[in-house]
């Protein structure tokens, strides 16, 4: 596999503002569209949004969703206050501090097997740019987010690799049998 690092790049206090707004500002017009349109999975209502793909949407809303594609790019283009970098640039590398850490320290706890730590940080770079099109600035800070979420996918891709996190005890291991057994007849 291709290494796949950010590089951390501490946003400063304003730009994290300015970084925070923006992506609220995207993400609002997301959740509109997803309300709209509630039967089109949300990431890939955010890949026709993004591409102004307008293919699913009804006809009497097509200039509605294309002026919100066009403020969409727009938002998504270099900003000169995040140093010319794009929105997802600038919370990518800004969090890549969080993702790195969750990663490292989910390696040493569980030592997931057929995973290495490349793998981890792959799983968590990319939770992270799910997890940042999540974000609702009403519900709490992109940090807490972040955390949770990075954490709750890989634990959901250790243990899809075979490897609990919390090692059973007999109780369990015997009722798990019992489940295994049953769902067999």
């Amino acid at each position: 596999m291709e290494d796949f690092n950010l590089i951390y790049v501490p946003l400063k206090a304003d730009q994290k503002k300015i970084a925070l707004g923006i992506l609220n500002e995207i993400n609002d017009l997301l959740r509109k569209w997803h309300k709209k349109l509630p039967k089109i999975k949300f990431r890939d209502l955010r890949k026709m949004v993004f591409h102004g793909d307008k293919s699913s949407v009804p006809d009497e809303l097509h200039d509605e969703f294309l002026t919100d594609a066009v403020k969409i790019a727009q938002l998504r283009q270099p900003v000169a206050e995040l140093d010319n970098r794009t929105i997802e640039q600038a919370i990518m590398e800004g969090y890549a501090g969080w993702a790195t850490h969750i990663a490292m320290s989910f390696f040493h706890k569980t030592k997931p097997q057929g995973m290495d730590v490349e793998d981890l940080l792959q799983e968590s770079y990319l939770n992270l740019f799910e997890a940042m099109y999540r974000f609702d600035q009403d519900r709490g800070a992109l940090s807490s987010l972040l955390h949770q979420s990075i954490k709750r996918h890989l634990t959901y891709e250790v243990n899809q690799q075979g490897r609990a996190l919390s090692h059973l005890n007999e109780d369990s291991i015997e009722l798990y049998v019992r489940f295994i057994k049953t769902s067999k007849e």
